[in-house]
């Protein structure tokens, strides 16, 4: 949620469709997975440190070569995780999109209106295309684009005769 959301004067059940959609990226663990990447790389990284603090000497010249190899290997592994997680804004688009419809039947279940959501988005992007023009629908590498988002929840509604 962002203030710049806000500012749209959401209705009650537009908002219910938004934070819906938030706390389904919660429930799903679409963020976590990232960093429970990083948690295990991390701590596989301080076990192997500690492992040859104390066995590192005891070892052939061979089995220290590959001792010091893996863990050369974990620590780019982890500069590349948390360099991926740096440049990751966001969300997938599959994250995204399954936040939307998911979000929507969450909204429903709590007693809101179905098309809470869509109608958000509807209100979000007339706001983009009116400061930034009809570019700015095109999408982004974390969201997909702000029309296809609507029509597939359209869809969702139509189908499932909400």
């Amino acid at each position: 949620m962002t203030t710049g959301l806000l500012k749209l004067n959401l209705s009650d059940d537009e908002l219910a469709g938004v934070l819906s959609h938030e706390v389904i990226h919660g429930v799903r663990q679409h963020v976590d997975a990232d960093f429970v990447e990083i948690a295990k790389l991390e701590k596989a990284l301080q076990e192997y440190a500690t492992h040859l603090e104390r066995h590192g000497n005891d070892q052939s010249e061979t089995a220290q070569m590959r001792e010091n190899y893996e863990y050369n290997r974990l620590h780019q592994q982890l500069e590349k995780a948390y360099s991926y997680s740096r440049q990751r804004s966001a969300f997938s688009h599959a994250q995204e999109s399954e936040a939307d419809s998911m979000g929507l039947k969450l909204a429903i279940a709590a007693g809101y209106q179905a098309n809470g959501l869509m109608s958000a988005l509807q209100k979000l992007a007339a706001h983009q295309v009116a400061l930034y023009g009809e570019k700015s629908l095109l999408g982004s590498k974390t969201h997909p684009p702000l029309p296809k988002r609507i029509e597939r929840l359209n869809q969702i509604q139509t189908q499932s005769g909400y």
